[in-house]
């Protein structure tokens, strides 16, 4: 049968159709947790060079400046989502007044992501010395990628002395841990 036409059977083409889509489907989702990954790098980093322009400032000016979010760009509010807002403060009261120049601001982390600010005394903002210290505060920012992915979490621990470093996961257990040694979570 020299002449015989040889094709596919309709099973052997819908075997091939399903495997396709599986391909596509699992390589559409390790694109999005790859394009997660990498906005999260990208706001850790500038977060953590907004401190260490924040830490400099207060040493370059030998004056206290707090770093907090502002839903105006004039004062202090308590969600890290917002606004971050750089102000001198000459009477460390924590609050600004209107004698107090801002000094910087920076925008808002992307829409639906999360960053927290977990912290020994007010939570809701930083003061900086002029020794680079900070004013007793010590804690861990957690960012949060899509809201409450805690296994993309990523963290920046803040110490007293005004240094920064990255969270890590100390236990191998899939989740960074902040500076307590508790692994970080993102609640809904």
């Amino acid at each position: 049968m020299p002449g015989k036409c040889r094709g596919w059977t309709l099973i052997e083409i819908l075997a091939v159709m399903v495997m396709v889509g599986l391909s596509m489907a699992y390589a559409a989702n390790g694109l999005e947790d790859w394009l997660l990954i990498n906005r999260r790098a990208s706001q850790l980093n500038q977060l953590q060079s907004i401190l260490r322009t924040a830490r400099l400032t207060a040493m370059v000016r030998h004056q206290a400046v707090v770093l907090c979010p502002s839903r105006d760009g004039k004062s202090c509010a308590r969600n890290w989502n917002l606004d971050k807002l750089l102000f001198e403060d000459h009477n460390r009261d924590g609050q600004r007044q209107a004698q107090e120049p801002i000094l910087r601001r920076w925008p808002a982390i992307p829409a639906g992501d999360n960053l927290y600010w977990k912290a020994f005394r007010r939570s809701w903002q930083i003061t900086f010395l002029e020794t680079g210290m900070t004013d007793h505060q010590n804690g861990t920012f957690l960012y949060c990628p899509l809201g409450y992915r805690s296994d993309l979490a990523r963290g920046l621990v803040l110490t007293k002395l005004g240094r920064i470093r990255t969270t890590r996961d100390e236990n191998q257990d899939g989740l960074q841990d902040g500076a307590s040694g508790r692994p970080l979570r993102c609640k809904p």
